[in-house]
């Protein structure tokens, strides 16, 4: 039990001898071209051998993930002014986790504000 926490990614697949470093890449990260889970071999059907190879698989997903995050928060973009003046603005892009998260801000607010309507209305006296 407690090897499985020293290695929580560490898989077998159906089909296959091998042993596996399994990861789901997480939601905020998530987009069009990034696959949902990153399946890598780690060319082994030995437990104790897997387990040394998986620090290095672990650190490339890692580093994979990192170079993910890097490229989504780019957080100035150039444009230009009508002036001709070039100048730096702080832009925040929208990457899926963002996108999700407004959304459910959104949705929230959009039932709190139905539900007290309508709350509103069943309240009232018939005119």
């Amino acid at each position: 039990m407690g090897e499985m926490a020293k290695f929580p990614y560490l898989t077998s697949r159906r089909g296959s001898s091998n042993l596996y470093y399994k990861r789901l890449v997480p939601l905020e990260l998530r987009c069009e071209g990034r696959p949902e889970q990153i399946w890598r071999s780690l060319r082994t059907s030995d437990w104790k051998e897997a387990e040394r190879t998986y620090a290095d698989q672990h650190a490339k997903i890692e580093l994979l993930f990192d170079q993910w995050r890097r490229k989504d928060s780019a957080t100035f973009n150039r444009f230009t002014n009508n002036s001709g003046w070039e100048t730096k603005a702080a832009v925040t892009p929208l990457t899926p986790g963002l996108l999700r998260r407004l959304a459910d801000a959104h949705y929230l607010n959009v039932y709190e504000a139905d539900f007290q309507w309508r709350g509103d209305h069943c309240h009232k006296p018939p005119v």
